[in-house]
């Protein structure tokens, strides 16, 4: 990616003045503010005219001074905009239906989401006046914030918005009307936990919290642009820990707790980050909530979530990120310098890691470490190249990393890959095709101990086949007593049946993702069509477990009975017929073998991932022969699915990193 050069220069330019003294500093901003000028000068003159307000100057500065590279939406017919979505989201509708309408009505407003404007362009006067007169409003309000520092006020209360492109509205006033507490007004309270900030903030969060249990929006992402206007930010009826994160930040500001919004970019065994809430409390101590609105203060990491890195986003610049920027010659996707590095405040790190790299004078003063996730090395931090070491701060433990450098013309690998473990010791993994393996592997993507418990339950299953609806003196033709095998199990009929079903064990709720029966002599394996019996009443009564899932071919669907036993389900075939083999899919998240399906094993080495051949899918497991030993792996599925993810091979079983 190449920089964002207006911003670079800015931000250099800032740096450079800020060396000299804050009023350069100032000047500059002033300068590039333009014909917006006389709007920051009169917020300037207002605090500077009252002796008494010297904190207020002070925060005044610290707002415009850091202003640079802050932006807004611009766009002509934005409060149109605005106002077409928010009436959508008062309509008696499910969150779907306004999500879809919120889709059409973007669409027509193409130009939107599409350019910006800096803030120093166009903030008013009396929005920054009204900011830092509510923000100091609230911090001198609360008990619990007599220990807060006027720097961390300034970079946890104070800021007019959130995120980047966040409406320059009356958030502040919109969101705590909209989720009220005894700390939506300017009156004090004097309770018995007072004088802890996280108990307020605790308060606040349930408030948020039960607003959302009771409206039930959609747990789901969506295509638009996202729209940062305080009175839809407080209706959104569908969004992810992203959209949720933000509310409570802005609302938790708005009473006067200073929070931040921190993110993770990538999990370690996932293809997605995550996004959530830090509250500063009492000692400057930061206490994560790391569920978002579903958590309390303190709410930390768990052991099983690991990651790389962990960042909060800032207000004002981070001095590493900006000498970053102002260095390098490349900037990669998700850079800002409106983040720091928080991930040993979250999780156990390593503070300082040296590794062995192939790098020229060519690439520069700056490496790139990264993780292996959504089908790409995707880069989390920088660090810094001196001769053939790379140097790198803070690296989340027992991940598997990538060092990478910039050429002038890309980025290409200049390590080999490396398991950073808890101890701290690097392993490196460089493949020995001098030693060729065989082995057997059952996934692409790492299994979740849930994930194993609800595969079991098809185990104990049995196939029973009658001429009977009833199925009285019915045949027993297969009992499954293990995952392992062929995927697809033969059946030796002693004649034809007209009824055939799956009468699952004791415990076993009559709970998978697919059933599939197949003439006798098909080798084609065209699953046979007949009408749904069974019991068919539903887990929960929840349409999500429609009985139509166990023949719909897709095994990520499921059927689901109502009770932990007696359950059963199949097919009438209308008359009898010969059924030769069948297919039961247990529920899971399809990232086993999948029957039929392409798959290519693939290792790492001399920079990229080397080919080991294509098979189809016919086993619980499959098995690849001349492996070089001590590989990082790859199992890809070029019929289905996107979550794959690198693993070595050792004592038999496949290690996922």
């Amino acid at each position: 990616m190449k920089k964002n050069t207006f911003t670079t220069i800015v931000i250099a330019f800032i740096l450079s003045a800020s060396c000299s003294n804050s009023d350069n500093k100032l000047e500059s901003v002033l300068t590039l503010s333009g014909e917006n000028r006389p709007e920051l000068e009169k917020v300037l003159d207002y605090y500077s005219a009252a002796p008494n307000d010297s904190l207020k100057y002070k925060a005044a500065r610290f707002l415009i001074e850091n202003m640079p590279g802050h932006y807004s939406y611009r766009y002509d017919d934005i409060e149109s905009l605005y106002h077409e979505v928010d009436s959508i989201y008062t309509l008696d509708i499910s969150p779907e239906q306004k999500m879809k309408m919120a889709d059409s009505i973007i669409l027509r407003h193409p130009d939107f989401g599409k350019k910006t404007i800096e803030d120093y362009s166009i903030i008013t006067a009396d929005y920054l006046i009204d900011n830092i007169e509510d923000a100091f409003s609230k911090w001198k309000l609360h008990y619990s914030n007599r220990g807060l520092s006027f720097d961390d006020f300034c970079e946890y209360i104070l800021p007019y918005k959130t995120v980047e492109l966040q409406a320059l509205d009356q958030w502040r006033d919109t969101l705590r009307a909209h989720f009220p507490t005894r700390f939506s007004t300017d009156e004090p309270y004097y309770g018995e936990f007072w004088r802890f900030s996280h108990y307020g903030a605790s308060v606040v969060t349930n408030a948020f919290r039960s607003y959302v249990i009771n409206t039930k929006p959609l747990n789901k992402g969506y295509n638009h642009p996202r729209i940062l206007n305080a009175r839809i930010m407080s209706r959104i009826p569908y969004g992810l820990c992203d959209d949720y994160s933000l509310i409570l930040v802005s609302l938790l500001r708005s009473c006067g707790f200073p929070a931040a919004l921190c993110y993770v970019p990538m999990w370690s065994d996932q293809n997605n980050g995550h996004t959530f809430v830090s509250v500063l409390c009492n000692g400057n101590k930061k206490l994560p909530m790391i569920w978002g609105y579903e958590s309390n203060p303190g709410d930390a990491f768990p052991v099983s979530q690991i990651c790389a890195k962990i960042y909060q986003y800032t207000y004002a610049p981070d001095e590493r990120a900006v000498r970053f920027e102002r260095d390098s010659a490349y900037i990669y996707p998700g850079f800002t310098v409106f983040q720091k590095d928080i991930t040993n405040e979250c999780i156990s790190t390593c503070s300082n890691l040296a590794i062995d790299v192939v790098a020229g004078k060519e690439y520069g003063k700056y490496a790139y470490i990264a993780t292996f996730n959504a089908d790409a090395w995707q880069i989390q931090d920088f660090g810094r190249l001196k001769g053939n070491k790379a140097y790198f701060q803070n690296m989340g433990k027992e991940i598997a990393y990538l060092v990478f450098g910039y050429d002038g013309r890309e980025l290409k690998p200049i390590s080999s890959p490396f398991l950073l473990h808890w101890d701290g010791s690097v392993e490196y993994v460089i493949p020995n095709t001098d030693s060729l393996v065989t082995i057997d592997i059952a996934r692409k993507f790492p299994q979740k101990d849930l994930t194993i418990g609800l595969e079991r339950r098809i185990v104990g299953g049995k196939i029973q086949a009658s001429n009977r609806k009833d199925f009285k003196n019915c045949k027993t033709l297969y009992t499954i007593d293990t995952l392992a095998g062929p995927l697809v199990k033969t059946i030796n009929a002693d004649k034809p049946y007209r009824y055939w079903r799956f009468l699952s064990s004791d415990e076993g709720w009559c709970n998978f993702s697919e059933l599939q029966f197949y003439e006798k002599g098909d080798t084609s394996y065209t699953p046979m069509e007949g009408k749904t019996i069974g019991t068919l009443e539903l887990y929960k009564n929840n349409p999500y477990w429609d009985p139509k899932h166990a023949f719909d071919g897709d095994w990520l669907t499921t059927f689901h009975y109502k009770d932990p036993s007696g359950g059963w389900i199949g097919l009438d075939f209308g008359k009898p017929v010969c059924v030769g083999s069948f297919l039961c899919a247990p529920r899971s998240d399809d990232n086993g073998i999948h029957l039929n399906d392409m798959y290519e094993l693939l290792y790492w080495d001399k920079g990229e991932w080397q080919s080991l051949g294509c098979q189809p899918g016919k086993e619980w497991t499959m098995q690849f022969k001349n492996v070089p030993h001590n590989s990082l792996l790859l199992l890809k599925n070029h019929t289905r699915g996107k979550q794959e993810r690198p693993f070595i091979y050792r004592n038999g079983r496949q290690e996922w990193w």
